[in-house]
């Protein structure tokens, strides 16, 4: 881990979060197909002021202890935590439109963030930048992944 990473991760601390419990508002609109749906949040690190173009190839590290929360009018908001490998999975979701927010907080990370389809569909899933740190993405029949890709700014300027 790089020593910056190592940084940030010491002045957040050790964060940990219960996995909340799913609850949709009365009437919430199931999924499409019936099924309650799932949003995988994966958080990887980037070498510093990365500028290349392959972020999946050359950004493996992942971001333990790192919270994500989504907020929609038809669940619940949840807040939880990324496990060992970077991930954290929004389980039992309606159908909906959800705020999603987190990663490495501050100014000296900048995220770069892809959703897509987890059924083997192609194609990426659309989704809304809000900030650095926040993005909407609907969920309709179909559990989604978001590659959240955080890439810190060369503060001692050597590249």
């Amino acid at each position: 881990m790089t020593l910056l990473w190592l940084l940030i991760l010491a002045l957040l601390g050790n964060f940990t979060a219960a996995p909340a419990e799913v609850v949709p508002a009365p009437g919430a609109a199931p999924a499409a197909n019936g099924h309650a749906l799932t949003l995988t949040i994966s958080n990887r690190a980037c070498p510093v002021a990365y500028a290349g173009a392959n972020y999946a190839q050359d950004c493996q590290e992942p971001i333990a202890n790192m919270e994500f929360a989504i907020t929609a009018p038809a669940a619940q908001a949840q807040t939880l935590t990324t496990d060992p490998t970077g991930a954290v999975t929004f389980a039992d979701l309606p159908a909906a439109t959800y705020e999603v927010t987190g990663g490495p907080p501050g100014e000296f990370v900048q995220n770069a963030i892809t959703c897509r389809l987890t059924d083997g569909k192609t194609g990426a899933v659309p989704f809304f930048p809000r900030d650095n740190r926040a993005i909407g993405v609907t969920l309709t029949d179909t559990a989604v992944i978001c590659h959240w890709f955080s890439v810190p700014e060369d503060l001692r300027g050597d590249g």
